[in-house]
């Protein structure tokens, strides 16, 4: 199940739909907090999948196409391949579009939003809450801070729209992504090229 993988994606260094960390509480800057975050993505930013400008075609054509070699590499069929990965990036932009802006991300006032585990288990009912944090070793918590709101409410309705295979692909995607210069030189040089594709740099 897609949650159940959840609970050990934090370890492969992915961090999905639900991703968790550590740091100084906006209110509190002498202590530590949990914060959940917005979606992991494969482009930087929300402007990549979302701004109409045609310098940016390029950029999501060659990661879509970057997916697919990844993807096929990870076990997919080619012709599966090509349409997983266009069904990640779809995705991802559905993710996306529910992220704050880079100008109201500079607002901490929206980004500073505890919540209880019950809370979230209202907002967000289809993850055990208790046992994600259980099973990252996380104890003690009463309460995380939320810092996209708007995205975790409409993460359970993306979530029903978007059929296990397409799910299964964007974690199998973000692992071997996160990781590809570890897995193989070809796999390595294949993120590289995305890289110099989305920088511009040689």
């Amino acid at each position: 199940a897609y949650h159940d993988y959840l609970e050990r994606a934090a370890f492969d260094g992915v961090g999905a739909t639900l991703p968790l960390g550590v740091l100084p509480d906006l209110n509190e800057s002498t202590t530590n907090a949990l914060y959940l975050g917005g979606p992991s993505l494969g482009l930087p930013n929300r402007d990549y999948y979302l701004e109409d400008d045609s310098s940016l075609v390029a950029v999501r054509d060659a990661y879509v196409a970057t997916g697919a070699a990844l993807l096929a590499a990870a076990g997919y069929a080619p012709y599966d391949a090509e349409a997983a990965a266009q069904a990640v990036y779809d995705l991802e932009k559905a993710l996306a579009a529910e992220t704050l802006t880079r100008a109201q991300q500079q607002d901490f006032s929206l980004l500073n939003n505890p919540m209880t585990l019950d809370e979230l288990a209202t907002v967000y009912p289809d993850m055990d809450w208790p046992r994600y944090l259980q099973s990252l070793g996380v104890t003690g918590i009463d309460q995380v801070i939320v810092s996209e709101t708007s995205y975790l409410e409409a993460l359970p309705g993306i979530m029903a729209a978007t059929p296990v295979e397409t799910l299964r692909a964007y974690l199998t995607l973000s692992l071997v992504s996160t990781w590809a210069e570890a897995l193989s030189d070809d796999l390595g040089e294949t993120e590289f090229a995305f890289s110099q594709a989305l920088t511009g740099l040689e």
